[in-house]
């Protein structure tokens, strides 16, 4: 384990693609992601984790306004448990990638089963999305507001990467807030290679912007 500094992906990666997502500048707009051959096992991916704050960009939640949360689920949630037992009332919609390998089904769920042993009051909703098809988790996301009765949405980006593009395009076009706790240590080993060293298999390509027209606007 190695000491990076406190400005995770994510607090590089949700600002720029909002940015460049609300751009008039940007025309065309295409992002890819690569999925690896092996996360690090069982050693830990990451650790000290700061407390939850609001990605730059994004707006901070109204302490008093009832919000719903739409969470991506991952391979750890220990700060989510946290948060979850700290707010009694918050709804919590979580999206379970689905297919995936079976080494992070099984993560996942672990995950989802930890979270759902400690707080037994009916406050989740489960909801599959394809782990690499962004369009379907942006889908699921609007389904999602449009039922949430005036409540306030909010993101926690724990999950896979497409996903987590599809909350921030969604926050961006809706001005939501998203919320992640920042680890502060990563493992040198958080992920190795690309899927069976097979360029055509491993990278998926989303087309966001064409000739200056955003597909993941709402």
């Amino acid at each position: 384990m190695r000491p990076i500094s406190p400005e995770n992906p994510k607090r590089f990666f949700f600002p720029i693609l909002r940015h460049l997502a609300k751009s008039d500048d940007v025309e065309n707009l295409i992002v890819t992601y690569t999925s690896p051959q092996r996360y690090a096992e069982p050693k830990p991916l990451y650790e000290d984790i700061e407390p939850w704050t609001a990605l730059p960009g994004f707006c901070e939640l109204d302490p008093d306004q009832k919000k719903i949360w739409i969470i991506s689920v991952g391979f750890l949630v220990e700060s989510l448990s946290s948060y979850v037992g700290d707010n009694q009332n918050e709804k919590m919609c979580i999206l379970i990638p689905f297919p995936a390998s079976l080494s992070v089904l099984r993560r996942t769920w672990e995950s989802v089963a930890n979270l759902e042993r400690a707080h037994t009051n009916n406050r989740f909703s489960k909801y599959r999305v394809e782990t690499f098809n962004l369009s379907a988790a942006f889908d699921q996301i609007c389904s999602l507001a449009q039922g949430a009765a005036g409540n306030a949405i909010a993101f926690a980006p724990f999950g896979p990467k497409p996903t987590s593009a599809a909350m921030c395009l969604y926050a961006s076009s809706q001005e939501a807030s998203v919320h992640y706790p920042q680890p502060l240590i990563y493992n040198p080993d958080y992920s190795k290679g690309i899927l069976d060293n097979d360029p055509e298999k491993a990278v998926n390509a989303y087309w966001i912007k064409h000739k200056g027209t955003n597909f993941y606007s709402v």
